[in-house]
């Protein structure tokens, strides 16, 4: 009895090491992203945030489907062209 339930417990530490390790390498990609990102001068950024060279919507689209789960499907949102 107190050998499977330490055999338990040892499964449970390696699956939290892996999901830790898994955690890890994507806050890296994370983190990486974020430091290699293009910043424009600031009168672009300005015009562009005053101007907005998408709509709302158009954007959310993009951030949401950039990471979107292979579960669900990906909707365009934007203007159909018949």
């Amino acid at each position: 009895m107190l050998t499977s339930g330490r055999t338990l417990v040892t499964e449970r530490l390696v699956s939290l090491e892996r999901t830790i390790d898994s955690l890890n390498g994507q806050l890296r990609e994370v983190q990486w992203e974020l430091g290699h990102t293009k910043v424009a001068p600031l009168p672009i950024r300005l015009w562009r945030n005053l101007v907005g060279s998408r709509s709302e919507q158009e954007y959310m689209s993009t951030v949401c489907n950039r990471n979107v789960r292979p579960n669900t499907k990906v909707v365009s949102h934007g203007r159909s062209r018949a």
